[in-house]
């Protein structure tokens, strides 16, 4: 990635919605040529990333979409504190400790999510292309502060309900069988050593295989719902073969975080956020920043305090 050139980005498209519940959603679509530009897209998704890790957005999210184009959502409200939050990133020099720290975690993040390619390619990334990354960012600092003042203008919309669905959630299927496997399984992991899960590996195999089909928040709403298998998940969690196991899977079966992403990436995760939240206890407010981060760990890890 050494000798990136630095280069001004065109937008194709400007998108800008507000929705009822006042929520503002505006997409920059980004004029750029997918193979000349790959290290270019790839280091701006990393910088992306650091802006949640280092500033406090105000429940904003800001990720790139599959077509490339930049997403940033958030509360009407709340607009302005974003774009100060983010316009104090985008003006703070980027020094080579903060870029190494962030280079090491990013990369880790990518390995939890399976994205090995992406994460080859960033190993490369050295301080002086990441610097030269985030100076194509700085157009957005401009572009968002006249889009606050459209935003601000807009007219509101009310609704006359607007009451989160808690029944979609409990809606999704999971049998007595597949909640005694999911105990089973549980248990076993967080109590077992090393050895005695060897040898079990044909059972526990057979126990995913039995839980393959049921949704991942409800997977993970029936342990969080139970104090017994709740108790167990910082043993799987602190333990690193075990972690991995649990969030990326082994052999051909899918991990957690693997399949929580893919739900994410059909667009059939947050719609059962609400009942979700409701069915394990705690407010949807306090875990939604990690759905929007695609912070899977971090959900577990805050589940289990």
């Amino acid at each position: 990635m050494k000798g990136l050139l630095l280069k001004v980005l065109l937008f194709s498209a400007l998108m800008i919605g507000i929705h009822a519940g006042e929520m503002v959603q505006i997409t920059f679509h980004l004029l750029t040529n997918s193979q000349e530009d790959r290290d270019l897209f790839l280091i701006q998704k990393f910088l992306i990333a650091q802006v949640e890790r280092e500033r406090e957005l105000f429940g904003y999210r800001m990720v790139f979409n599959d077509k490339k184009e930049l997403e940033i959502e958030g509360d009407r409200d709340k607009m302005e504190p974003f774009f100060t939050a983010f316009e104090d990133w985008i003006k703070t020099p980027l020094t080579e400790e903060v870029f190494e720290d962030s280079k090491k975690d990013y990369l880790n993040h990518l390995a939890l999510m399976g994205e090995f390619d992406e994460q080859a390619l960033l190993e490369e990334m050295d301080f002086e292309a990441a610097v030269e990354g985030k100076n194509t960012l700085l157009f957005l600092s401009a572009m968002i502060e006249s889009i606050a003042d459209f935003v601000e203008k807009a007219p509101q919309v009310e609704l006359v309900s607007h009451q989160p669905n808690y029944q979609l959630f409990y809606n999704l299927p999971i049998s007595e069988a597949q909640q005694h496997a999911i105990s089973k399984l549980i248990k076993k992991m967080g109590d077992s050593g090393y050895w005695t899960l060897l040898k079990s590996h044909t059972e526990m195999e057979a126990l995913g295989n039995q839980v393959v089909s049921v949704h991942p928040l409800r997977f993970i709403g029936h342990i969080y719902g139970n104090p017994s298998l709740k108790k167990r998940m910082p043993k799987i969690l602190d333990d690193i073969f075990k972690r991995r196991g649990f969030l990326n899977g082994y052999g051909k079966q899918e991990g957690f975080a693997q399949r929580m992403t893919r739900e994410a990436n059909h667009k059939n995760l947050m719609q059962y956020l609400p009942g979700f939240a409701q069915s394990i206890g705690v407010t949807q407010s306090s875990i939604e920043p990690y759905f929007h981060r695609h912070d899977w760990e971090g959900l577990l890890r805050y589940l289990a305090k």
